[in-house]
């Protein structure tokens, strides 16, 4: 079938299964599916002759995977996008902790105000990288890029789906869990096996404990490169909480700045650990950027006595990187070559 023919199929499909199934008289269940049969009959009927190797085609070569066929052939479905109420048998996921949001610039005025809505559909529908959600932006004017912090949404309670294409799925976001993003060209993330207090770069992150004033492994290592003086700025902060990152001077590191975060005591993974290492990355990492530092290199935080699972952390630190910013030119330290090959083995995942 040509793709100008596929173009209209897919066009009318989007309609029918995902707003207004009566427009071809076709039924569709609970769950959204609608027989493969009866649709085929009713495209018969319109002079949109369609065969089930046709319909394959277009589920197939649809680049942003609109639909699904079941395993048997015998039924289709959208696989979001509903206006109509379906049940589409999500669970509940747990998001990365940076996802976009694409919109017209026209429409910013009133997110600001009411947040991001999911107006007559579903759900809300969030993209984990900025240029798919630039493109669906772009499809009602001119685009503007949204940043939100679905980690932090989750870890207060908002419930996250992801369909069957990859898309993220929310009910709604309020105005204070998103921020206007402008992607800058990406700046590439590296990692490598170093003493962090040797290198040059503009920012280090100490992996510190709550008092601030020293311990062992990194912290450690960072007060005894850096100076008495540390010690004597970190009692002035009054010390930090979990995910929390406070910022003081380097004294005598090569470094220009010093961001203190605390990371989380890993206790099985139930009592906010992810969450709480998300934001270790997310505030370290803000403080950068707001004091307009442009290179930073993190340890590997949490994965020493406090027993993080090293790839679990790894990925989170990746992941939280990646998306939060590519005018940041970002440096992973490794202590060891274990902890240096997790990190590799992510960074060229894709």
């Amino acid at each position: 079938m040509s793709p100008q023919k596929l173009k209209i199929r897919s066009k009318l499909l989007s309609r029918v299964l995902r707003h207004d199934p009566s427009y071809l008289n076709i039924e569709l269940d609970s769950h959204g599916w609608a027989q493969v049969d009866q649709l085929l009959e009713r495209l018969s009927k319109r002079n949109l002759p369609t065969t089930k190797d046709d319909l394959l085609e277009l589920v197939e070569s649809n680049n942003k995977k609109r639909f699904r066929l079941s395993e048997d052939g015998l039924r289709i479905r959208a696989n979001q996008g509903h206006s109509i109420d379906i049940d589409l048998q999500l669970e509940q996921r747990t998001p990365p902790p940076l996802l976009f949001h694409g919109t017209a610039i026209s429409s910013f005025s009133s997110i600001e105000r009411e947040g991001i809505q999911r107006r007559s559909r579903q759900h809300v529908h969030l993209s984990q990288d900025a240029e798919t959600a630039r493109a669906v932006g772009s499809r009602h004017g001119k685009p503007i890029l949204l940043r939100v912090e679905s980690g932090r949404m989750h870890h207060d309670g908002y419930q996250f789906f992801r369909s069957e294409n990859g898309v993220w799925l929310t009910e709604a976001v309020p105005p204070r869990y998103f921020e206007k993003y402008e992607a800058p060209a990406a700046m590439p993330l590296t990692a490598i096996q170093a003493d962090i207090t040797n290198l040059s770069v503009d920012v280090i992150v100490n992996a510190a404990n709550s008092s601030l004033l020293g311990g062992g492994g990194v912290d450690g290592a960072i007060h005894r490169a850096a100076g008495k003086e540390l010690v004597h700025e970190c009692r002035l902060l009054g010390g930090c909480k979990t995910g929390e990152a406070k910022a003081t001077a380097s004294y005598n590191l090569p470094c220009q700045r010093i961001i203190h975060t605390v990371g989380p005591v890993w206790q099985g993974g139930d009592s906010s650990e992810k969450e709480k290492l998300t934001q270790c990355y997310l505030n370290s990492l803000k403080i950068c950027l707001a004091e307009g530092w442009r290179s930073i290199a993190f340890p590997c935080i949490s994965t020493g006595v406090y027993n993080f699972p090293a790839e679990e952390a790894a990925r989170i630190a990746v992941e939280t990187c990646r998306s939060f910013s590519s005018e940041l030119q970002i440096t992973f330290c490794c202590f060891d070559e274990e902890s240096l090959l997790i990190y590799r083995k992510l960074l060229t995942a894709d």
